[in-house]
């Protein structure tokens, strides 16, 4: 079906009217446009036929109905007028076609569109200057997030409102947040540029669901960002039942919730921001997932050097004593904090220095070793720049050694004009995890 091309908008008929542009405040009265429309007048019995031969011709609008009663026996059809200004813009085919059905001509009237009419895009862009557009928003919940920039400061109210207007009822609010998020807790400030009058009894806190997983947050007080489930999806996909999850940073649980759910693994989920930490457990409870997951609040670096070693040295106990060497768990490290997780990654150089730990023949330290899933931003300063070779020399340059096993480095999203975020999975060297010098044929403790 024919419909309107937002691209094409300022040379379309269609469009809102020329005198909205530049609008900052929202008036819907300003949008009121006379259009005059083609239409063609049809026997009911022969629709189906005729709507089959026109469906590409509609005029296709926002809450406009282009077929109505003539009367008892017939139907009118309205078309899109950028594609039809006379019969003969019909193919020849199409015309033979109509005539059989005793369609021999198209006949033309006025009608009115209204601000309902138009397609959001195409409001955007009448009322925002030549060469402004909005590009990137996240619907969360019941809140939609704007990201806007310095040239949409001047109508983000009427942005707001466009959006809210031209959304489904269970959108409340629309927000804009700070374009950098440099708080510890990567929350940030928002603005509300628009909401429905019941949009307070709802406050910030959201319910979503992905992939059959449910979250509830207060969306002003954690990080959510729902371009990651993409992401998401392919790190899951690497993870299977009997594998061990460690996630760092893990939020409101978007990964380890999925990972406990779904892949019946043993996770261990962490994040130092007490919301996140609130909500962690909430999202546990809705999911039924407790029985397979662990959740705490720490920094970090402390739950690597803690919580982490900890339990890699009962689980590899386990493992000697029931000489359980045929089914060895794969160890797997989230490190989600593009900002500054690679920098957490000096916190397994010389983990075990003290530790007395002896590995029987039968169980090779290569297979226990931790498989990290660690994230990072990386800027373009020219083209050509190789960003894989960049972000894996960062890594490199923490952990100071080279990687031998460099599984996938992925270009996750492009957060900004030149900046990207990677994630690089490798298996943590032996060399970095265990001091040189340490005897690790020694009882383990």
């Amino acid at each position: 079906m024919a419909n309107v091309n937002n691209s094409n908008c300022k040379k379309s008929s269609l469009s809102p009217p020329e005198h909205v542009k530049g609008m900052t405040s929202l008036d819907i009265s300003k949008f009121h446009k006379r259009i005059k429309v083609p239409f063609v007048v049809v026997e009911k019995k022969h629709m189906e036929s005729i709507s089959k031969l026109l469906k590409r011709y509609y005029l296709l609008l926002p809450k406009f109905n282009c077929v109505s009663d003539a009367n008892e026996e017939n139907k009118n059809i309205i078309l899109n007028p950028d594609l039809l200004s006379s019969f003969n813009d019909f193919s020849e085919e199409e015309r033979s076609k109509l005539n059989s059905y005793g369609v021999s001509d198209i006949n033309f009237k006025d009608i009115t569109l209204n601000f309902e009419n138009y397609h959001r895009e195409s409001l955007l862009d009448a009322v925002l200057p030549d060469g402004v557009s909005v590009s990137s928003h996240n619907n969360v919940g019941h809140i939609i997030q704007m990201n806007l920039h310095d040239e949409h400061l001047p109508f983000k109210n009427i942005i707001g409102n466009i959006y809210l207007l031209t959304s489904p009822p269970h959108i409340k609010r629309v927000i804009s947040k700070a374009q950098m998020i440099e708080s510890e807790f990567r929350n940030f400030q928002m603005e509300v540029l628009a909401e429905r009058d019941d949009a307070n009894s709802l406050g910030t806190v959201v319910e979503v669901c992905e992939d059959k997983t449910k979250f509830k947050f207060d969306f002003a007080n954690v990080y959510w960002n729902p371009r990651l489930s993409s992401e998401r999806k392919r790190l899951l996909r690497k993870i299977t039942k009997n594998h061990v999850l460690y996630d760092v940073f893990a939020g409101v649980g978007p990964f380890s919730i999925p990972v406990a759910k779904t892949k019946s693994c043993r996770v261990l989920a962490n994040d130092l921001n007490p919301e996140c930490y609130k909500w962690l457990l909430e999202n546990i409870k809705i999911n039924k997932c407790g029985s397979n997951i662990q959740v705490f609040n720490l920094d970090g670096r402390d739950f690597i050097k803690n919580t982490l070693k900890n339990h890699l040295i009962q689980d590899w106990k386990s493992l000697i004593d029931k000489k359980e060497y045929s089914n060895i768990p794969t160890y797997h490290v989230a490190m989600n904090l593009p900002a500054i997780a690679v920098q957490f990654l000096d916190a397994f150089k010389n983990l075990f220095e003290a530790e007395l730990i002896k590995f029987p023949d039968e169980l090779p330290i290569s297979l226990l070793l931790p498989h990290i899933h660690v994230y990072s931003f990386v800027k373009q300063h020219e083209k050509g720049q190789n960003l894989k070779n960049d972000v894996l020399k960062l890594i490199e340059d923490v952990l100071e050694c080279k990687l031998d096993v460099v599984e996938e480095i992925v270009e996750v999203l492009n957060v900004a004009p030149f900046k990207y975020t990677y994630r690089v999975s490798f298996v943590l060297p032996e060399n970095v995890l265990f001091a040189s010098g340490s005897n690790k044929r020694r009882k383990l403790c």
